[in-house]
């Protein structure tokens, strides 16, 4: 056993002492790898194995040890650039890079890489992943699973974990995946604000100075402002309601699925489709139901009309004041203009046009019929807006009061009749008229300019005998 010893050990010293004559330095075996030696040659590092031969060309100006980076392999350096040889002596890594990490700091099976000041990657297998082109380079993961934030010349995008571009890097500003929308991240180019998404495609065009949250408005739809103007985009990218309004207000205001708008000081309305289905022309809206269930008033130059719910102006804003329905009738509503007043129905037409100083109530006089005034005078119309008593008397007593279908009328301080159809049946010519049949059966004593007779149930008078 001595004797093999002795000959395996006056081997090596051969080995080496051969070794020695062609080398300017070499080190011991086993220093670096088990059945390797350092060898120098022309101030040059490379490796021969314990049989003497040259396993690494020495051509470096520096090695590490092996499995300071990576199992098996050698740092090496060369006119201080760096790269890798493995236990077979073979360059996996060409001397390239000015730094190279440690594997598993950003990704477990890749290190980085650094040529100049530009970052890369290379893998375990010694193949360039990422070409050091980038200024920075973020975690993996940290915005995305499997993804990693690049840097170059002060604009942002992202690579992927096989080394692909998903993202170019175009943007100021990229923020987190969530914080808007799940799937979607915020970018930022030139102060302008739109979205990606997490297939790196960009969903909406960074164009917005503002942005909002989903569901602050509608559930799929978020606020988006431009140059002070505001709108809304989808869930989808689309620009559903262009920017263009000053004020938006909420879904619901005024009715389920629609949101008021407001341009200067004019106000409208979109739907929940984008539409814009009342323009933004008026100064001043109120609440559906108010009046009548389907419409809302609206005020345009101190003038009220309304809308209905499908956007339709159903009443041009034309009146000073409107009133109620069934204040004088179930389906009318009184309007007044200058002074004026009228009647409008439930369909917006105008039955009545404002034309009167006063109006009674219906049925006050006859049933269908309301008491009119116009300059003092005194008149009626009836349910379907007709003026069957032109306004010309002082005074109108009650229907019933000297006969049934009759009413005294006055003008001038002259008594006379009109009867249930509107007609005038006896001229207001008489001083003073007394009851029916007070005197005579069928008949009313009269006075005529002192003159005293009578006038029969057909408004015919007779002088007293």
């Amino acid at each position: 056993m001595k004797y093999i010893v002795t000959i395996v050990l006056m081997t090596l010293t051969v080995v080496l002492v051969n070794a020695q004559t062609k080398y300017k330095n070499v080190g011991k075996i086993g220093e670096y790898k088990a059945d390797w030696a350092l060898v120098t040659l022309n101030n040059k590092l490379g490796f021969i194995n314990e049989d003497g031969k040259e396993v690494v060309k020495p051509s470096y100006d520096k090695i590490g040890l092996f499995g300071e980076y990576k199992p098996e392999w050698a740092l090496v350096t060369l006119n201080n650039k760096l790269g890798f040889i493995d236990e077979q002596g073979k360059e996996v890594v060409k001397p390239t890079y000015d730094k190279i990490g440690l594997f598993s700091e950003l990704k477990a099976d890749w290190t980085l890489v650094q040529i100049g000041k530009k970052l890369g990657f290379i893998n375990d297998k010694g193949e360039e992943v990422v070409k050091p082109i980038y200024d920075l380079i973020g975690q993996f993961d940290e915005f995305k699973a499997d993804w990693a934030l690049v840097e170059l010349d002060k604009k942002l995008g992202f690579i992927n974990d096989k080394g692909q571009v998903v993202v170019k890097p175009i943007y100021d500003v990229i923020g987190h995946f969530g914080e808007i929308k799940a799937d979607w991240t915020q970018v930022e180019l030139n102060k302008k604000i739109g979205f990606i998404n997490d297939k790196g495609e960009e969903v909406v065009k960074p164009s917005y100075d503002i942005i909002g949250q989903f569901g602050e408005f509608k559930a799929n739809w978020i606020l988006v402002e431009l140059n002070k103007k505001l709108g809304f985009i989808n869930d989808k990218g689309v620009e559903v309601v262009k920017p263009s309004y000053n004020i938006i207000g909420q879904f619901g205001e005024y009715k389920a699925d629609w949101i008021s708008v407001q341009i200067g000081n004019k106000l409208g309305f979109i739907n929940d489709k984008g539409e814009e289905v009342v323009k933004p022309i008026y100064d001043a809206i109120g609440q559906f139901r108010e009046y009548k269930t389907d419409w809302t008033q609206v005020e345009l130059n101190k003038k009220i009309g309304f809308i209905n719910d499908k956007g339709v102006e159903v009443v041009k804003p034309n009146y000073d004041k409107i009133g109620p329905f069934n204040e004088y009738k179930a389906e009318w509503m009184v309007t007044e203009l200058g002074n004026k007043l009228g009647f409008i129905n439930d369909k917006g037409e105008e039955v009545v046009k404002p034309t009167y100083n006063k109006i009674g109530q219906f049925g006050e006089f006859k049933v269908e019929w309301a008491l009119v005034e116009l300059d003092n005078k005194l008149g009626f119309i009836n349910e379907q807006g007709k003026e069957i008593v032109i306004p010309t008397y002082d005074k109108i007593k009650q229907f019933g009061e000297y006969k049934e279908d009759w009413a005294l009328v006055q003008l001038d301080n002259k008594l006379g009749f009109i009867n249930d159809l509107g007609n005038e049946v006896v001229k207001p010519t008489y001083d003073t008229i007394e009851q029916f049949g007070e005197i005579e059966v069928d008949f009313a004593a009269v006075t005529l300019n002192g003159v005293k007779g009578f006038i029969d149930l057909n408004g015919k008078f007779i002088a007293k005998k």
